[in-house]
C-alpha cells in the first residue's frame, strides 16, 4: 500500500508541474506578455530623453532617418529569438506617453510582426532633431531630441 501512495505522489507532482508549463506556454502563446515596457520621458542639459522600455532584451540596429525628421524608425533584434518567425508571438502594440511631458511626441508604436522589422516608431507632430541609443540595461532604447536653440551635441557625452 505504501508503494501506491509514493507512485501516485510522484505522478500528481509531475501532473501539476505539466499543468504549470501549459499555463505558462498558453499564456505567452496568447499575448498576454507584452514586449513594450514603460516610456520615460525627462529633460536635461538641453536634450529631452525619451527612454522606451521593453519587456524583454533587445539591441538596437539602426535608424531612419539619421538626424531629424517628423518620425522615426528604429530596427531593432531580440536575443534568441528570430522575428521572422509566426511563433515568435511579437505584434503589433502601441505605448502610452505620458501625459504634457513633451507635447510634440504623438505616437510611439512598436511593429512586432512587421516585414523587415521588427522595429519602433517614434511620430512627432512636428519635425525633430534626434539621436538614437541603446539603453545600458539593454532592455531599452533611448532617443534624444535636442532642444531649441541648443548648440551643443545631444546626447550630451557621459
Amino acid at each position: 500500500m505504501r508503494r501506491h501512495i509514493g507512485k501516485y505522489a510522484v505522478l500528481g507532482l509531475g501532473l501539476v508541474i505539466l499543468a504549470w508549463a501549459m499555463v505558462q506556454t498558453s499564456a505567452r502563446a496568447a499575448g498576454d506578455e507584452r514586449a513594450l515596457g514603460d516610456v520615460g520621458i525627462a529633460a536635461t542639459r538641453g536634450c529631452t530623453e525619451i527612454r522606451i522600455g521593453f519587456n524583454m532584451p533587445v539591441l538596437y540596429l539602426r535608424h531612419f532617418p539619421q538626424t531629424a525628421g517628423d518620425e522615426a524608425l528604429i530596427f531593432l533584434h531580440f536575443p534568441g529569438s528570430d522575428a521572422r518567425e509566426p511563433s515568435f508571438g511579437l505584434q503589433q502594440e502601441t505605448a502610452s506617453i505620458p501625459p504634457d511631458e513633451f507635447p510634440s511626441l504623438t505616437d510611439v508604436v512598436f511593429e512586432g510582426d512587421a516585414p523587415g522589422g521588427p522595429y519602433l516608431s517614434l511620430r512627432f507632430a512636428q519635425e525633430q532633431s534626434f539621436a538614437v541609443r541603446q539603453g545600458e540595461d539593454f532592455r531599452s532604447i533611448s532617443v534624444f531630441i535636442s532642444q531649441p536653440g541648443w548648440s551643443e551635441p545631444c546626447p550630451p557625452d557621459p
